[in-house]
C-alpha cells in the first residue's frame, strides 16, 4: 500500500480545518437542538423524554449493528473504498432490513410487556429509520474519506434544522412523544437526496451481493459491530438501567439532563470521530507523523475544552432555571456532573479514533467495552442505592472521568512518546482550569450574607469566565487560534503547540 507522504504538518493543519468545520456545524447544529429542547421543555412532559428514552434503550443494541459496520471499513480503506463501495452498501441494507424486522418483534414484545402502546410504536419507527438511512450514512463517510469536511457539515446543519423543525410542528401540533421519532424517519430519507446531490453517484450500481460476499463481511466486520454495540450501550444503557429503577419522571429528568451536557460533549465527539480516523489513517505508514498530529490534536481540544467544561459546570444550574422556570430544575446536577468528565471523554474518543485508524478492531472492542459495561453498572449501582439524579450522574461523570484518563496514560505506549510528554500537555490547561473555577466559587461565596442562591451562581460563572478568559489569551493564545484561524487557512500557531 502506498502510503501518504506529506508531513505531519500539512495533515495536522488538513486535520485542523476539518475539525474546524465539523465543530462550526456542531455549534450551529447544538444550538438549533437545544433551542429545540428549550421548547419542547414547554410543549412535552417528563415523562414523554422517559419513554423516549425507554425506546432509544430498547432499540440500542440493535441500533448499534445499524449499516453493519461498513462505515468503519470503508475509513480504514481510505481512498481504496471505492472498489468495493457498491458490496459494501448492499452488505449495510441488508443488515438494516434485518435490524429493522428484529426491532419489529422487539416493539410487539415491549408493547406487551410494559402495557404501553406508544413503546412499540416509538421502537418501529426507530428502526424503520434504519434501512432508509444507508444511503446517507454511506454518503457521509464517503465525503468524510474524501475530505469534504465543508459540504459534510453543510449537510450535516441543514439535516439537523430541519429535523428539529418537523420535532417542534408535530409537538405544537399535538403529537406528543411521537413528534421525537417520526422525524428521524424523514431525516433519514432526506440525507440520502442530499449525499447523492453533492456525489452525484448511486452506491448500488453494480452486481448483486452474492452469499459468499456476505458472509465474507460479516467476518470482516464482527469485531468492529460488537465495539458499536458496546458503544451504543454506553451512550443510552444507562437511561435504561435507570428506568428499572426509577419511574419515568425521574428517567425524563435524568435523560434531559444527560442530553443537555452531552451539548457541550458532542461539539468535539462529531469533530473527533468523523476527521482523525480517516486522518490518522492515512499516516499508518508514518508512526512519527501519527503521533505527533495525535499530540497536536489532544493539545487543542483539552486547552479547549476545558474552559467550556467549567462554564456549564458553575453556571448549569442558573441556566436551567431562567430557561425553564424552574420545570426541569432537577436536571441541572445531571448538567453539572457530566460536564465535569469532559476531559476524560476527550481522551476516549482520541485513543478510539486512533484505534479505528490503525483497524485494530479487537483492541477497539475491549475498549468500549469497558466504557458501555461500565457506564451501565455504574448508574445502576448508584440507582440502587440512592434513587437520586445527583448520585447517577456523579457516578457516571466519575466513571467517564477515570476511564478517558486511563486511557490517556496508556497513550504513550500507543504513538510511542513519553509519558512526561503526554502530561505536559494536559498539566498546564488542567491546573488552569481548577484554579479558575476555585476563584469562581471563592468570589460567589464571598458575597454578602443575604446574596441568592442564583446571585451566587452567576457571580462564579462571571468571575470564572473573565479570569478564564484572560489566562487562555495569555498562556493558550496559539492553541485558541489554531482552533480558530485554521477554518479560513491559516496555521495559526499549530505546529508551536507540538512542542
Amino acid at each position: 500500500m502506498a502510503h501518504d507522504i506529506r508531513g505531519p504538518s500539512h495533515h495536522a493543519d488538513t486535520a485542523m480545518r476539518g475539525m474546524s468545520w465539523m465543530a462550526l456545524n456542531t455549534i450551529l447544529a447544538r444550538g438549533v437542538v437545544f433551542l429545540s429542547q428549550l421548547v419542547l421543555g414547554y410543549l412535552l412532559i417528563p415523562a414523554d423524554f422517559g419513554l423516549y428514552a425507554l425506546a432509544l434503550s430498547v432499540s440500542a443494541m440493535l441500533g448499534a449493528l445499524r449499516n453493519g459496520g461498513i462505515a468503519q471499513l470503508m475509513t480504514a480503506e481510505g481512498v481504496r473504498y471505492r472498489a468495493q463501495l457498491t458490496v459494501q452498501t448492499q452488505f449495510g441494507l441488508v443488515i438494516n432490513v434485518i435490524t429493522f424486522a428484529v426491532l419489529l418483534v422487539l416493539a410487539w414484545l415491549a408493547r406487551t410487556t410494559k402495557g404501553i402502546d406508544a413503546l412499540g410504536w416509538l421502537i418501529a419507527a426507530i428502526g424503520l429509520s434504519f434501512p432508509l438511512g444507508t444511503f446517507g450514512s454511506v454518503y457521509r463517510t464517503e465525503l468524510a474519506i474524501l475530505g469534504r469536511y465543508r459540504d459534510l457539515a453543510v449537510l450535516s446543519t441543514v439535516s439537523t434544522v430541519l429535523w428539529q423543525l418537523e420535532v417542534i410542528a408535530l409537538a405544537a401540533l399535538g403529537f406528543g412523544v411521537y413528534s421525537l421519532v417520526v422525524p428521524m424517519v424523514l431525516q433519514s430519507v432526506f440525507d440520502g437526496v442530499m449525499g447523492w446531490w453533492y456525489l452525484r453517484h448511486w452506491p448500488l450500481r453494480g452486481p448483486l451481493l452474492t452469499m459468499q460476499q456476505f458472509l465474507g463481511l460479516l467476518r470482516e466486520t464482527r469485531w468492529i459491530n460488537l465495539g458499536l454495540v458496546m458503544l451504543w450501550l454506553g451512550l443510552t444503557g444507562p437511561y435504561y438501567v435507570a428506568g428499572l429503577f426509577a419511574d419515568p419522571t425521574t428517567v425524563g429528568f435524568f435523560f434531559f439532563g444527560f442530553q443537555l451536557a452531552y451539548t457541550l460533549f458532542t461539539l468535539f465527539n462529531n469533530s473527533i470521530e468523523t476527521v482523525l480516523p480517516p486522518m490518522l489513517a492515512r499516516q499508518n505508514g508514518d508512526p512519527r507523523g501519527q503521533a505527533q498530529t495525535t499530540r497536536q490534536m489532544l493539545r487543542i481540544l483539552i486547552v479547549v475544552s476545558l474552559p467550556l467544561a467549567g462554564g456549564l459546570v458553575l453556571g448549569a444550574h442558573a441556566a436551567v432555571h431562567l430557561l425553564w422556570a424552574g420545570r426541569w430544575d432537577r436536571s441541572a446536577p445531571v448538567v453539572s456532573a457530566v460536564a465535569c468528565s469532559l476531559p476524560g471523554w476527550i481522551g476516549f474518543s482520541i485513543v478510539r479514533a486512533l484505534l479505528e485508524a490503525r483497524g485494530w478492531w479487537v483492541s477497539r472492542l475491549v475498549v468500549l467495552s469497558v466504557y458501555g459495561l461500565g457506564s451501565c453498572a455504574v448508574v445502576a449501582l448508584a440507582a440502587w442505592l440512592t434513587h437520586d439524579l445527583g448520585a447517577m450522574a456523579l457516578a457516571l461523570s466519575a466513571f467517564y472521568s477515570v476511564f478517558g484518563l486511563a486511557l490517556l496514560a496508556m497513550l504513550p505506549a500507543l504513538i510511542g512518546v513519553t509519558t512526561r510528554e503526554i502530561l505536559s500537555l494536559l498539566i498546564r490547561p488542567l491546573a488552569l482550569g481548577v484554579l479558575c473555577a476555585f476563584l469562581g466559587l471563592a468570589a460567589a461565596y464571598g458575597l454578602p450574607p443575604g446574596a441568592g442562591e442564583l446571585e451566587r451562581e452567576l457571580t462564579a460563572l462571571l468571575v470564572f469566565g473573565v479570569v478564564a478568559a484572560t489566562a487562555n489569551w495569555i498562556w493558550f493564545g496559539a492553541e485558541w487560534r489554531a482552533a480558530v484561524g485554521t477554518i479560513f487557512g491559516g496555521r495559526a500557531g499549530l505546529i508551536q503547540t507540538a512542542r
